[in-house]
């Protein structure tokens, strides 16, 4: 029995011991996930800024007139 405790919890008894290393890395990943994120979502709202200014030739009736102009 005491040794499927120790097994079971042993993450909580002896909690590894996390490098300055491991930390830093950590942090970078972090940092890194963040502007990825910001990053998309500047991409997403040039995207939709490009998308407003752009105009589109799908009515039939006033593509005709913009022709015989």
């Amino acid at each position: 029995m005491r040794s499927y405790v120790l097994d079971q919890y042993k993450e909580v008894l002896f909690p590894k011991q996390i490098s300055k290393f491991e930390k830093a890395h950590n942090a970078a990943m972090d940092r890194q996930k963040e502007r990825e994120v910001s990053e998309s979502k500047e991409v997403r709202a040039k995207i939709l800024a490009l998308a407003q200014m752009m105009q589109y030739d799908d009515d039939v009736e006033e593509s005709a007139v913009t022709q015989n102009k």
